[in-house]
């Protein structure tokens, strides 16, 4: 059985192998962690622009890292690196025939 984790954005749960890795390097900023390797905790969100924006919106990313307050504020540069991510990982749209 494939281990479980939660979307950042939505709450929802699924596979890992399904889900973007998100991690905070040694100097705090966050990154997106395509092979879902680097070490640290990671954070978690779907492949789904709905899901990448619920992120956001709740600034869930900083929290679930346990980042100090303090820390950095994710970049711009950063949500649209993660919102790429998402689009590059989406599975395909279904095509009606």
């Amino acid at each position: 059985m494939t281990p479980q984790r939660t979307c950042a954005g939505c709450g929802g749960k699924t596979s890992r192998n399904m889900l973007i890795r998100v991690v905070a390097d040694a100097d705090l900023h966050l990154v997106v962690d395509r092979q879902r390797a680097l070490p640290g905790r990671g954070a978690w969100v779907h492949p789904a622009p709905e899901c990448v924006a619920g992120a956001k919106q709740r600034r869930a990313l900083p929290r679930l890292l346990k980042l100090p307050v303090g820390a950095p504020a994710p970049t711009e540069e950063f949500w649209h690196e993660l919102a790429l991510a998402a689009l590059s990982e989406a599975p395909p749209a279904p095509t009606h025939e």
